[in-house]
């Protein structure tokens, strides 16, 4: 059987705790928040961007994800 991935787990932690102390609504609404975090958190550090500047004062960009 295969592991859980930490943020994921940390997910549902925290969201049965808010369902402990607030009601399932504010839970599911904050799990969804958190989620979405974790997830363009995780993307983030996979764009890369590069700018070069030619000799005629040109200038080129390029952005790419990961490796």
């Amino acid at each position: 059987m295969r592991k859980i991935p930490k943020q994921d787990a940390m997910i549902a932690a925290d969201v049965t705790i808010i369902i402990v102390l607030t009601d399932l609504v504010i839970a599911v609404f904050a799990g969804v928040v958190f989620a979405s975090l974790v997830f363009a958190w995780q993307h983030a550090k996979q764009i890369q961007a590069k700018a070069m500047i030619a000799l005629n004062c040109w200038t080129r960009q390029r952005y790419g994800g990961g490796q």
